[in-house]
């Protein structure tokens, strides 16, 4: 199950038990109060914070936070996260330079799965306004690096671009119940 920008319109902990879900994975701008079930669900969780997040109710949940880490899926699958999106403001949200991104992207692993984002790469899926534009860093490395899956959210785009060379791009707002 992949989580983002927009709160669930369900139960979630009624839809992780009737569909079987394996593991629970936020791409962020989902406020505390939304993901509180979460906290009582035993599967795997893992998550990475929006531009609009406060800091701390990750760990506060028991979602493991993959924001400059590596993990496991619970199908085997290695995955890496990166937070935020690009500075459009001079506020204490989660916001990064172009040359901050490409800092943090350089010490990635080159062999990886799944990468989960907040804010898209540069050309997918973006958009030319400030808050929307695409992650440079990000675009090379899957250009790269070809991970088999790319999950984001913060956006709107019309059309949703699904592929790109390798990678699968997944583009959820809301919930979104899919098999990687």
């Amino acid at each position: 199950m992949i989580l983002a920008d927009r709160p669930a319109e369900v139960d979630l902990l009624t839809t992780i038990v009737e569909n079987d879900i394996e593991c629970v994975i936020t791409c962020g701008d989902l406020h505390k109060y939304y993901l509180r079930d979460l906290a009582s669900v035993t599967i795997p969780k893992f998550g990475v914070y929006g531009n609009h997040c406060s800091r701390g109710y990750l760990d506060e949940l028991g979602i493991t936070d993959l924001h400059g880490r590596r993990g496991r899926l619970p199908n085997g699958m290695s995955v890496v996260g990166l937070e935020g999106c690009v500075r459009y403001k001079n506020e204490p949200d989660v916001l990064y330079t172009q040359e901050e991104y490409a800092a943090i992207l350089a010490a990635y692993p080159w062999k990886v799965d799944v990468v989960v984002t907040h804010a898209p790469p540069e050309g997918i899926n973006d958009s030319s306004d400030a808050a929307h534009v695409g992650i440079t860093a990000l675009r090379e490395y899957v250009d790269v690096v070809g991970p088999r899956y790319l999950l984001h959210g913060h956006t709107y785009p019309n059309p949703v671009l699904e592929q790109v060379g390798r990678t699968s791009v997944i583009y959820t707002h809301g919930m979104q119940i899919v098999t990687l």
